[in-house]
């Protein structure tokens, strides 16, 4: 898969928010994205002021997170 980064100016909460307005935005619309079947969405956030000591600290967690997103979605997927 691709991994993209994006560096937002807000807070944790705010930052997960919008993550999961993107994850429902990303769900509702499968049939028109053109995407092939199976695609999905794995979204990991981090403060660097919160979470860590560094902007590397708070980027190797937030992949950390994003790996946790997408195994628990492999995870809700299989039990359907």
């Amino acid at each position: 898969g691709e991994d993209f980064l994006l560096l937002l100016t807000c807070t944790l909460v705010q930052g997960r928010r919008k993550a999961a307005e993107l994850k429902a935005a990303f769900a509702a619309e499968p049939a028109t994205s053109g995407l092939p079947g199976g695609v999905g969405l794995s979204i990991g956030a981090a403060q660097a002021s919160i979470d860590s000591d560094s902007l590397a600290d708070a980027l190797r967690l937030a992949d950390e997170r994003m790996y946790d997103d997408k195994a628990s979605g492999r995870l809700s997927a299989r039990s359907r």
